[in-house]
């Protein structure tokens, strides 16, 4: 009667196991299109109420006790997780700097002709007529009018890349725009998802693995895991209950349930300030300054260099001038070279001693154009492609009188008829073809041309290489998904599996009892 006593509870144990199988099979099919849910596998094992003694069959079988779940384990894969993060966390740099570079490339879309490009032929165009009517008072208006149009195109460029460069990580100066901005906004997510790691942490730190509970929490820390991995490459060290530790360049973020450190961000003057670095001058780093801040005190500055890969590492590389992208700092650096020297070979021409402006008064040569610059800076500065602007002496009534437009190596040959055959204009209008020094060695237009392929290389080159990442991550995620997503015929396979267990533990079930029935019957 006691083996048979035995043999009930073995199966009724056996059919609260298997019925806890097919919940969890339950479970895989209740989740199999839940985002970041990894399928779990009942494990069984043979339950033994002692160890036996001996060869005895007799005290082997007194030692049953039928079966047990021992685990329940997770579908995971540490090298794929790794890979996938690494992969998420480039293709996530490439995205951000595309953005970037496409904001840039549509500033440079010469196809309608309105562009810097067409500033430039229009103005040479508008010279050469100079050139024919030197002393036409029509003429030298349209010309003036066309170098107004090219540096208020230049003017109007630099403006809208200073905008894109300002609007990720404010201007660099302004605390205020910094705060505002989506890179402060990303840096306390990213200080959210640290808190939300520790909170996962501490949950694991009080269940037991192995468990339906702990599968779930770990869910969501790879979860959160992965979404860091968007912003920033990081270190992860995880412990056998399965709390992690993440660390960057060697200093801890997250242990266990702590938050040891946190982003912090301020701009790039309040950084040299504070390190004595006279800005922006002395400067070539980002518009921001992203720090640590350690739980302990301490704080570990300027971790941009670190941050080279996720979308932080791709608004740092957007925003700093010497980053070896295509960015609008970049861009804004070419302009003003542009700017300065169109101001420089222009203002020379227009105050070389040789050259000679006409008096309208007394239709002769005069010298009045001496100090008259054609390009000067609108703050009164240094000129750049923001600042440049035409001598508002030019844009005066009667000031197109002022343009040099006669040159003459002695000035006793003066002749005011002779204007169009010893054109000032003529060195003007030589330039266009000439390799200018402060270009490279190319001529204005084909600076440009240059700076423009210059882009629309740059973006064909982050879209050729977003493809390619891209196909990197989908690979991986379709191996991710391959090993850790539900699958139905497997779910299908165990299902009938544990059910037939199931309906064979019930009939022993009925069995043990219909003679433990006779037993009874007989005794009475």
């Amino acid at each position: 009667m006691a083996n048979l006593l035995s043999a009930l509870n073995m199966n009724a144990n056996s059919l609260k196991v298997n019925e806890n199988a097919i919940s969890v099979v339950s479970n895989n099919v209740a989740n199999m299109n839940t985002i970041g849910y990894h399928k779990q596998t009942v494990n069984l094992a043979t339950k033994t109420n002692e160890i036996p003694i001996g060869n005895s069959v007799y005290r082997q079988i007194d030692s049953l006790a039928g079966v047990q779940i021992a685990s329940v384990t997770r579908s995971t894969n540490k090298y794929l997780d790794n890979a996938y993060r690494d992969a998420i966390a480039q293709l996530a740099n490439l995205n951000q700097q595309q953005n970037n570079i496409g904001d840039i490339a549509d500033l440079f879309d010469e196809l309608d002709g309105t562009g810097i490009d067409a500033g430039l032929k229009s103005f040479f165009e508008a010279l050469n007529d100079l050139n024919n009517n030197p002393t036409d008072s029509t003429a030298r208006v349209a010309f003036l009018e066309s170098a107004k149009n090219l540096t208020s195109l230049m003017n109007s460029t630099a403006e809208q890349l200073q905008e894109q460069l300002y609007s990720q990580l404010g201007d660099g100066v302004d605390a205020q725009a910094l705060a505002d901005s989506p890179f402060a906004a990303d840096i306390a997510n990213i200080n959210d998802l640290f808190a939300q790691l520790a909170a996962v942490n501490e949950s694991l730190s009080r269940t037991q693995t192995g468990n339906l509970t702990a599968n779930n929490l770990l869910d969501t820390r790879d979860t959160i895991l992965d979404k860091i991995a968007e912003y920033m490459d990081f270190d992860i060290e995880e412990y056998p209950n399965g709390t992690v530790r993440l660390s960057l360049d060697g200093v801890d973020l997250v242990k266990g349930t702590e938050v040891l450190g946190k982003f912090t961000v301020q701009t790039a003057s309040e950084y040299c300030a504070e390190q004595g670095i006279n800005y922006p001058d002395d400067w070539d780093g980002a518009l921001a300054v992203v720090n640590i801040e350690s739980t302990d005190g301490r704080t570990f500055g300027n971790i941009n260099d670190t941050l080279t890969t996720g979308k932080l590492g791709g608004y740092l590389a957007s925003a700093t001038e010497d980053s070896g992208t295509v960015n609008a700092e970049y861009i804004l650096g070419k302009l003003d070279q542009l700017a300065v020297t169109v101001a420089d070979i222009f203002n020379a021409i227009q105050t070389d001693g040789n050259a000679y402006c006409i008096d309208p008064t007394t239709w002769t040569l005069s010298n009045a154009n001496q100090g008259v610059n054609i390009f000067v800076a609108s703050d009164g500065g240094a000129i750049t492609a923001s600042s440049i602007k035409i001598n508002d002496d030019l844009l005066a009534d009667g000031g197109q009188w002022l343009l040099a437009t006669a040159y003459f190596q002695d000035p006793a040959s003066f002749d005011a008829n002779a204007v169009g055959n010893n054109s000032n204009v003529v060195n003007m209008l030589n330039t266009r073809e000439a390799a200018q020094a402060g270009l490279g060695g190319l001529t204005f237009e084909d600076f440009y041309s240059a700076l423009v392929g210059e882009v629309g290389t740059a973006l064909s080159n982050i879209n050729g290489e977003i493809e390619a990442q891209q196909g990197i991550v989908d690979n991986l995620d379709l191996q991710r998904t391959s090993e850790y997503s539900v699958n139905l015929n497997d779910e299908l396979t165990d299902l009938v599996k544990y059910q037939t267990a199931y309906s064979a533990a019930a009939r022993v079930f009925t069995t043990c009892n219909s003679l433990l029935d006779v037993l009874v019957t007989l005794g009475g």
